[in-house]
């Protein structure tokens, strides 16, 4: 049985260990070929959910994650508050501890994009879309104005 154990040990230092996924998030462009993405590759900040929100904050943080971390879970996470309250930072957060690909529409591009956002989700399963200060592109349906995205 030693020497047994002694074969499984030296079997193990050959194991091939998958490399860790550097966490990166894709950036929707408008190029000369039409919409693209570009990744960048981001860092983890360093943030500690219980320094630096409310006390109630991590019994939200582990639902979004539970919520976030299902395979082809379609739904709706709405970060909300004043600026300079951390909505950046955790999104930050949560980026590089999903094991997803996370396709970003910054505000400064919101306004040059022609096209359904429907379309982009379609094409991008089991990912997460985040758009930046959403409130600029979601209008009414009620009122006059088109958007890529609507709500009631």
């Amino acid at each position: 049985m030693e020497k047994v154990e002694g074969i499984i040990s030296e079997i193990r230092k050959f194991r091939i260990r998958k490399s860790k996924r550097k966490p990166e998030i894709f950036l929707l462009m408008v190029t000369r070929n039409g919409i693209e993405t570009k990744s960048l590759t981001i860092t983890k900040p360093k943030l500690s959910i219980n320094d630096n929100y409310n006390n109630n904050f991590m019994e939200i943080h582990q639902t979004i994650m539970n919520r976030l971390s299902q395979n082809n879970d379609k739904g709706l996470v709405l970060l909300h508050g004043k600026p300079g309250t951390g909505k950046t930072s955790y999104i930050r957060y949560l980026i590089t501890s999903l094991r997803k690909n996370v396709i970003f529409l910054p505000q400064t591009w919101q306004e040059q994009l022609p096209i359904d956002l429907i379309s982009i989700l379609i094409a991008n399963p089991n990912s997460i879309f985040v758009i930046e200060d959403a409130e600029n592109i979601i209008v009414d349906r009620e009122k006059e104005g088109h958007s890529p995205v609507s709500h009631y």
